[in-house]
């Protein structure tokens, strides 16, 4: 069964995990982690550490691997790859007779749009394989009901339009391999692994406790495996909930703006349901958590183990901790002054982004050493969005060096990033 555990502070959650881990029955006895980057990983080690005096008999995964993995293990064939369906579309575009059908009409347009040259024409095949790759792969991972939709074809699949020719691809692409995959073995896509999963047991899929913690969202795919494993073994998720409060019907900004047009000659307050009752956070920024909770409570019968954690009172309350207990409370925001708890930086460049944050950095270090505390660089994180990394991690290098040689390592990068080889 699925057991979750939920808090509004990671420490919190660790705190829940090494409960159950210290429940096993030997510290030398394996115990399955998954969370979704290495600087997590290596928090938990040592926060497991701490409490149970050694973090042993660990083995941390990412979620969609693990998953990945056991699908293919019950499905007895591994799961189609992003690189496998670009490898396919690149045979499939590259020969004129396996396009020959009128549903990929448009894509022939486009591809002899390039121009009447050779080379022309491989600029486009590699990269309409390389976006509808990355495509395929998240209907897989995201509407998995919708790939077996269009794998079916006839009655149930695309008839036209821009998904018609994105339908009949997909199921060029599938062709490609054997007729019966799962008899020959030959990669399935993750909707046909999960259809299996959702026809009774499941049987081939591990027996052993799995632990989920950090994971803030996860696509339908991956909710259905969990489900799914939820059936043959314990699933602990732990999961961070920002507010203890029922924040379901949290509304968006773009939401509450429709609800106004809708009522353009009601009166403000009233359209908007009152005086204001909260920050209004968690309805702009909050949509995948609430969604993902929404999904992990559902799968846990709406029984979960909650373990709040107020705030930390500093001798000043700071606007930071308003924010806080706000978004704990889903309260609003008291009116006060200004304090450097909690900045927003105008930069007009990556580059002059970069040189702030280094500004800051060092203010920050000569104010810890008047004072006489301990604060190093290694305190001192700069979290980046993972499409962000390629633009910003070369700035980072050269304003560091050039900022009196800031100390730097990185962590959670992919070595494709900066090795051909890798």
């Amino acid at each position: 069964m699925l057991k979750l555990c939920t808090s509004n502070r990671l420490e919190v959650l660790a705190d829940a995990l090494a409960d159950a881990l210290g429940a096993r029955a030997s510290p030398l006895e394996v115990g399955h982690v998954v969370v979704p980057n290495r600087p997590l990983e290596r928090f938990v080690e040592l926060a497991l550490a701490r409490r149970l005096g050694i973090a042993s008999g660990l083995r941390f995964e990412r979620l969609e691997v693990v998953l990945a993995r056991l699908l293919g293990a019950h499905a007895g064939a591994p799961l189609l790859s992003r690189g496998e369906v670009q490898a396919r579309l690149l045979e499939i575009l590259g020969r004129p007779a396996a396009l020959s059908g009128a549903e990929l009409a448009p894509v022939v347009r486009w591809l002899d749009a390039g121009g009447p040259t050779i080379e022309a024409r491989e600029r486009r095949i590699v990269s309409l394989s390389d976006k509808l790759a990355g495509l395929f792969s998240e209907y897989d991972a995201t509407r998995p009901e919708l790939v077996r939709r269009w794998l079916a074809g006839g009655a149930g699949g695309a008839t036209g339009g821009l998904a018609g020719w994105q339908a009949a691809l997909l199921r060029a692409v599938r062709a490609l391999g054997a007729a019966e995959p799962l008899a020959a073995g030959e990669p399935v896509t993750m909707a046909e692994a999960l259809e299996l999963l959702g026809s009774g047991e499941a049987p081939g899929l591990p027996s052993s406790p799995l632990h989920v913690l950090g994971v803030s969202s996860a696509t339908r795919a991956e909710h259905l495996a969990l489900a799914a494993l939820a059936r043959t073994t314990d699933v602990h998720v732990y999961a961070l909930d920002p507010c203890r409060e029922f924040w379901e019907d949290a509304e968006a900004p773009r939401a509450v703006a429709r609800r106004l047009l809708r009522a353009p000659d009601a009166d403000v307050e009233a359209a908007l349901g009152g005086p204001a009752t909260e920050s209004g956070l968690l309805g702009a920024w909050g949509r995948p958590a609430r969604e993902h909770l929404v999904v992990l409570r559902d799968l846990a019968g709406y029984a979960a183990d909650e373990r709040w954690a107020a705030p930390e009172r500093s001798a000043a309350a700071t606007t930071l901790e308003a924010l806080q207990r706000s978004l704990l409370d889903r309260a609003p925001v008291a009116a006060r002054e200004p304090d450097q708890s909690v900045r927003f930086l105008g930069c007009p460049s990556v580059r002059r982004e970069v040189e702030t944050v280094a500004r800051e950095i060092w203010a920050a270090i000569a104010e810890a050493d008047a004072a006489g505390s301990t604060l190093s660089f290694s305190d001192v994180a700069v979290l980046l969005h993972d499409e962000a990394r390629a633009r910003y991690l070369p700035h980072v290098e050269a304003v560091c060096a050039e900022a009196r040689g800031i100390p730097w390592s990185s962590r959670d990068l992919l070595f494709a990033g900066s090795s051909a080889v890798a």
